[in-house]
């Protein structure tokens, strides 16, 4: 990805140095040349923004950092729910016991009232 964009980096440069050259070589060119050559540098852009995009669609979205992260977010929410639904199973199970251990602890109140 980095050479395509060095590349296109050097294109555009190639190109406004041919629209716009710098103050210190003549100006001799006309401007019908400069921009015949500005042009043929649109186009070779142009190209190179076709491959660069048709490079990306070939991996959309899995090369971005932000991919990424979404991709690890969603794993963590899965893990969380996962675990969530677990815990709520244990908060009922320990719940039931603990009224059994309840209603034990009366009845043996009761039990011990009775025997003495």
């Amino acid at each position: 990805m980095n050479p395509l964009l060095d590349k296109l980096d050097e294109t555009v440069d190639a190109a406004l140095q041919t629209l716009f050259p710098p103050t210190d070589t003549t100006l001799a060119k006309d401007a019908q040349q400069r921009a015949h050559d500005f042009a043929s540098h649109v186009s070779t852009v142009h190209a190179q923004f076709a491959e660069l995009k048709s490079t990306l669609d070939e991996h959309p979205r899995t090369c971005t950092r932000r991919a990424i992260l979404e991709k690890e977010i969603t794993v963590l929410r899965q893990d969380i729910k996962l675990k969530n639904e677990s815990l709520e199973k244990y908060r009922k199970l320990l719940t039931d016991y603990s009224e059994k251990l309840k209603q034990l602890e009366k009845q043996n109140r009761i039990n011990i009232e009775n025997i003495q």
